[in-house]
């Protein structure tokens, strides 16, 4: 008994096990999940623009007008004046 081994027909063994995979895929729920990871990814991006505009205000030098008001004081920094 003779074994062959056949090397020319690799892209039609390539082209058939593609379409068996793409068979059994679900492309409705395929778009679903697109659509819903975009709506995803848009809504933190708009959450983390948010989240950097009010921390760039949090923390920026005080106006010329406030230079010898109270100084602003964020989150991590404790005020020095209440005791």
């Amino acid at each position: 008994m003779d074994t062959k081994a056949s090397t020319g027909d690799t892209a039609s063994n390539i082209f058939l096990t593609g379409s068996i995979f793409l068979a059994n895929l679900d492309f409705t729920g395929l778009f679903d999940y697109a659509l819903k990871a975009a709506i995803g990814g848009f809504m933190w991006l708009l959450f983390k623009l948010l989240a950097d505009s009010i921390e760039r205000r949090r923390f920026a030098p005080p106006h010329k007008e406030q230079r010898g008001k109270k100084k602003r004081v964020g989150i991590y920094e404790p005020q020095k004046d209440m005791e």
